[in-house]
């Protein structure tokens, strides 16, 4: 049984994400709603009582939309607690995980107003800086579908990662999904040693599961991954973050809203135990 994590402010958008997360890995699971708060800053004397009401102000919350979502998602005995926890929303969001030992962090995004902007701000990249799990991220309005074929986006540069994480590799099994290794060049160029190597070792963690290697040519990486993953009608985004990688730069507020746009399905990142 996995431990998964839904963080949420109690929007449409959160609860989509708690939805995708019943379609892709079952109700037989431990859920987590996960709710943060913190108080803005006032003198010393007035925030003791004001984090108490802001506390008890989640605590009601998430008690009313566990009731919600168990009746709205017609899931009366799924496991879902709530947890309310003090603090910047990142953090917050690492320390719970870390804490319960969540297996994976799933969370809506905004999709239309930039995939930078998560639903609780623009926390996507602190927790993908800080989570030792993998997170997926879900598009406010998508729909979910059947994950046939996914795009792995990497650079087969070193990831640090010596073992694909088991919630990833368990997908794929149950989905019996294709998997495309996908790397975008701005220039054709001969695969390096270290690519090679790279290239090799990931062929070799997913030799039980079908997959291919795809080179790209193209002036702007991440438009390139995004256009080839709609091209194959590709159900999900796979990639491993590290500081620099394209991930990291989709939630980064610098993106272009064009590229933003592009970039419209759910995305996995492969975080593990830093």
């Amino acid at each position: 049984m996995k431990t998964i994590l839904i963080p949420t402010d109690f929007s449409d958008t959160a609860r989509n994400a708690l939805n995708y997360a019943l379609a892709l890995f079952g109700a037989d699971h431990r859920y987590i709603l996960m709710n943060s708060f913190t108080e803005p800053s006032s003198g010393t004397s007035s925030m003791i009582s004001l984090r108490d009401v802001l506390q008890e102000a989640s605590e009601d919350s998430l008690a009313e939309e566990v009731d919600y979502l168990k009746t709205e998602l017609n899931h009366p005995d799924l496991k879902l607690e709530a947890i309310s926890v003090y603090g910047e929303t990142a953090s917050a969001i690492s320390v719970t995980a870390n804490k319960e030992e969540v297996d994976v962090i799933v969370m809506g995004t905004t999709g239309a107003s930039g995939m930078k902007e998560v639903f609780i701000g623009s926390s996507a990249a602190g927790v993908l800086q800080k989570a030792n799990c993998p997170v997926i991220t879900v598009p406010k309005n998508h729909v979910y579908k059947a994950i046939k074929n996914v795009v792995f986006a990497s650079d087969l540069k070193e990831t640090g990662i010596v073992e694909l994480p088991a919630v990833f590799t368990d997908l794929i099994k149950k989905s019996n999904a294709a998997i495309t290794v996908v790397t975008v060049q701005k220039e054709a160029m001969p695969v390096g040693e270290l690519e090679a190597d790279e290239g090799y070792g990931l062929h070799t963690q997913l030799q039980d599961y079908q997959h291919d290697f795809k080179m790209i040519e193209s002036e702007d990486v991440e438009a390139g991954i995004a256009n080839y993953a709609h091209e194959i009608k590709a159900d999900l985004i796979v990639t491993i973050p590290r500081k620099g990688s394209w991930f990291n730069r989709l939630f980064n507020p610098s993106v272009s809203k064009k590229l933003v746009q592009h970039i419209d399905m759910p995305l996995m990142a492969l975080n593990t135990v830093k």
